[in-house]
């Protein structure tokens, strides 16, 4: 299976679009001080790592990297697309399956308002 990196099916496009606009914040990571002071991630941050890890072999490790991102963006389709995939390498079915429902639920949500805002503008 392969994984969303830089490129993304244009199915997905506007669901991670709009959730990475709507969710600018950034997630303090306690395990990685610098200086005295903690470094802040963004929920792409934690997704790129994820996928660093994963191409390692460290499927457990992107995982964890990519509970972070959505934990930073509840709306990070390609997390939990990547997310889903993982589950099933590792046989988890019923995981796979929530998250591709997520996935599915997001889009389906993120196409609604952005044919109710398209509606605005023909009237």
């Amino acid at each position: 299976m392969n994984l969303f990196k830089t490129f993304v099916p244009s199915t997905l496009l506007i669901g991670s679009l709009l959730g990475s606009l709507s969710y600018a914040q950034s997630y303090t990571d306690p395990e990685r001080p610098t200086g005295g002071t903690f470094t802040r991630f963004s929920a792409e941050d934690f997704f790129n790592r994820g996928v660093e890890k994963y191409d390692k072999g460290d499927k457990k490790g992107a995982l964890q990297e990519w509970n972070k991102a959505i934990e930073v963006n509840p709306t990070f389709t390609k997390a939990y697309a990547n997310r889903a995939i993982v589950h099933a390498e590792l046989g988890d079915k019923k995981g796979a399956a929530e998250d591709y429902k997520t996935v599915e639920s997001i889009l389906k949500t993120d196409y609604l308002n952005a044919l109710k805002q398209s509606r605005k503008f023909q009237r």
